[in-house]
């Protein structure tokens, strides 16, 4: 990360209220495991929700078309009747408080949501995903549809930092017909105890489950994530109409490749 980088800027944000938290309404906490300002900075800039801050600023301004691109570049375009490599789709990024609308127990990492498709992308850097997990995003896109009235295409994009789909999993799924299988099979009542509690509607749990075993699953790690952006990268910027443009693509697209390389996860 340089210093010229947008995502330099998230830094100096947070760097601003850990000098003056009274901001937020907060005071400095004496006895906090991490007592001085570089300690706080190395600590958010390896954090895994820091990391999906930056993704969400980046897709929120990065053109439709490149939503698209991952999803051609990452999903089984063969395996669905109803998108296609040649069709680009407007793809619209719902953020948290988007999501608020129609969901109050799921918030996603990064949700887009076409006139087509739900397509919601599962970030992880040490973490291990669970089969819950899986099925809350069924149950997001649920909910989503029964708010919008349409009934849509189920996509869920897993970004991990190893080549192997597998190692998501505490169990070693080795791949994501295994993990809908198994998740289909997941006793469900603690998760339907607290969507009755938080929901504002009735969800349908069978029609929930009928997401689920619709539901494409795909991998991507980060290493392939950053090739995509470099290429892209190369591609908008030839097609820009005008130096400003170029300029634009670059930094946007730049900034997030250099945090990526950054965290040490640019490369295999």
């Amino acid at each position: 990360m340089k210093d010229r980088d947008w995502t330099s800027q998230y830094y100096d944000t947070a760097e601003f209220y850990y000098w003056e938290p009274q901001h937020l309404g907060k005071i400095k906490n004496p006895k906090g495991r991490y007592n001085n300002q570089q300690d706080v900075l190395n600590h958010i800039q390896n954090m895994e929700v820091s990391l999906n801050h930056m993704f969400n600023v980046f897709f929120r301004i990065v053109p439709s078309k490149f939503i698209n691109t991952l999803l051609d570049e990452t999903y089984n375009i063969d395996a669905s009747p109803m998108i296609r490599a040649d069709v680009q789709d407007d793809f619209y990024m719902q953020g948290r408080y988007d999501v608020l609308k129609f969901s109050k127990l799921v918030q996603p990492d990064l949700l887009f949501t076409s006139e087509i498709a739900n397509f919601s992308i599962e970030m992880k850097i040490g973490a291990k995903s669970s089969l819950e997990q899986a099925y809350k995003y069924a149950l997001l896109h649920w909910l989503e549809e029964n708010h919008t009235g349409i009934r849509k295409e189920s996509v869920l994009l897993y970004m991990g930092v190893k080549e192997e789909f597998s190692s998501l999993w505490s169990e070693q799924y080795s791949n994501p017909d295994e993990v809908i299988q198994a998740a289909l099979e997941l006793d469900i009542d603690n998760l339907k105890l607290r969507a009755s509690k938080t929901e504002s509607v009735e969800v349908n749990w069978d029609e929930v489950k009928d997401i689920l075993k619709r539901t494409t699953i795909s991998y991507c790690n980060y290493p392939t994530f950053c090739a995509i952006l470099n290429v892209q990268n190369q591609r908008m910027q030839s097609e820009a109409s005008s130096p400003e443009c170029k300029e634009m693509t670059r930094n946007l697209f730049d900034g997030m490749w250099s945090e990526l390389s950054r965290r040490g996860l640019s490369e295999s």
